[in-house]
């Protein structure tokens, strides 16, 4: 009850939400951003943020018993998916977006762990308690009611396995100097810098914004962002034990394509050193388990969830959209396998 009354605090300024029509938006709008979603949010693939994700996967990793299932809710391109597949003996990874998840078979399908399902991070068509890791990467902004979301996503966890959510915006008041002194400071700088000889380069191509797509029906909760406290306790109140909660990423260029903004990428990494610095970041990062039950024999149950069918759709309305957008299932792999994750 506590943690439903900390969301309320979140949602008290919030415009009445219309959830089916957020889920419409977010549809529409990583459809149509699929192929050049990277041009589009080049600070999402940086070498930051692929050193802090990388680490924290591997991490978990090293620290799980046992590491038969990963599940990539709100999967996207397959950022996240591509540090779990080295780890997890099957990677699922979900989104609404049908789009999305094509790109990502384009990039990792080579790997014959991985599954694609499309799905809603509200109605994820998996059984409970089955995945040894559940990750939630820069997903929850998007959703309507992430309240719902979280208590789906803990649903899938075994006993022991971990919850990693990152990239989530932090609350709006403690991004604010940041996003000052990026743009009075970093960028003026980087402008007179890219004009010596030795930090030329060829001219970027231009960040992608596409015309006509609703940003602020889709990016819901971006505009206030979320209190660490207020997610530490949503997922307390899940049963979930908190590993580590903080925020990062405080320099923001454009890309890190050229040696300039390489450099002022990797002055998050000596940011991060300094004291108080991971309460004023830009984005929130957060590893929950869910702890054991005393007494609970600690041996693993068989998965029991890899077993072939003849039937490769499996037709949900997961959110009253209809098979207009697509609330067909598909669920297949590299190898054409058919695999039943359907819940029971």
């Amino acid at each position: 009850m506590r943690a439903r009354r900390v969301w309320a605090k979140i949602m008290k300024d919030k415009r009445r939400i219309d959830d089916i029509e957020v889920k419409k938006a977010n549809i529409l709008h990583h459809d149509v951003e699929a192929e050049i979603f990277e041009r589009a949010h080049p600070e999402g693939s940086s070498i930051y943020e692929k050193s802090k994700v990388s680490r924290s996967i591997g991490s978990i990793a090293e620290n799980s018993e046992i590491t038969d299932l990963c599940v990539d809710v709100g999967c996207g391109t397959g950022f996240a998916t591509s540090f779990e597949l080295p780890f997890y003996r099957t990677v699922v990874a979900a989104d609404i977006s049908r789009r999305m998840l094509e790109v990502t078979r384009k990039r990792l399908g080579h790997s014959s762990l991985l599954n694609l399902i499309v799905c809603d991070a509200e109605c994820l068509p998996l059984r409970s308690e089955i995945a040894d890791l559940v990750s939630v990467s820069s997903v929850l902004h998007h959703l309507p009611k992430p309240f719902n979301s979280m208590t789906e996503i803990s649903r899938l966890l075994k006993e022991g396995g971990f919850l990693y959510v990152t990239r989530e915006p932090n609350f709006r008041l403690l991004r604010r100097f940041f996003a000052f002194f990026d743009q009075m400071v970093v960028q003026k700088t980087a402008k007179l810098m890219g004009r010596l000889s030795v930090f030329k380069s060829e001219p970027r191509e231009p960040t992608m914004i596409v015309d006509g797509l609703d940003y602020d029906k889709v990016d819901v909760h971006y505009p206030t962002g979320f209190h660490i406290f207020q997610l530490t306790e949503l997922l307390s109140s899940k049963h979930l034990e908190i590993i580590s909660a903080y925020s990062y990423h405080w320099i923001y260029p454009d890309s890190d394509k050229d040696l300039l903004q390489q450099l002022l990428t990797k002055t998050n990494f000596i940011i991060e050193k300094v004291p108080l610095s991971e309460k004023l970041g830009r984005y929130i990062s957060i590893i929950a388990r869910k702890p054991r039950k005393i007494g609970r024999n600690n041996k693993e149950e068989k998965l029991g969830l890899m077993r072939t069918v003849h039937l490769a759709i499996y037709r949900i309305d997961l959110v009253g959209l209809g098979n207009k957008y697509g609330t067909v299932i598909f669920i297949f792999n590299r190898r054409g396998m058919l695999k039943d994750f359907s819940p029971h």
